[in-house]
């Protein structure tokens, strides 16, 4: 139930004040992200370093503090298991932090505009 008011909450925020003053991901509190630090600042990353504003579906993507229900993400038993942005507009290189997703055992990326770390 947390999460969906939490999601209400960052849409209600979104629309008030626009893109620019959403609710920006808080990756330090691992209770509520529900992965480590470390996965959900990859995550965070390869938003920022391939132009996530401008992908085809950046849904809840730094706009709430649950990576795992952003989309393409999935998690399973606390860590990222899948990341799925295939022809999503992802333009740019990939971080380093990307090698932070240890537990992926799909990444997912074809037909995007990527450059190389």
């Amino acid at each position: 139930m947390i999460k969906k008011t939490q999601l209400i909450l960052a849409v209600i925020l979104f629309l008030l004040c626009g893109a620019d003053s959403a609710l920006a991901t808080d990756c330090s509190d691992t209770v509520t992200t529900g992965i480590s630090q470390a996965e959900c600042e990859a995550l965070v990353a390869i938003y920022n370093s391939t132009d996530g504003p401008g992908w085809t579906n950046n849904n809840g993507w730094t706009v709430t503090d649950i990576p795992c229900d952003w989309h393409g993400v999935t998690c399973g038993s606390g860590h990222v298991s899948e990341l799925d942005l295939r022809g999503n507009q992802l333009n740019g290189p990939l971080p380093s932090e990307l090698g932070d997703l240890t537990w992926v055992t799909q990444l997912l990326l074809r037909e995007n505009q990527l450059t190389h770390f």
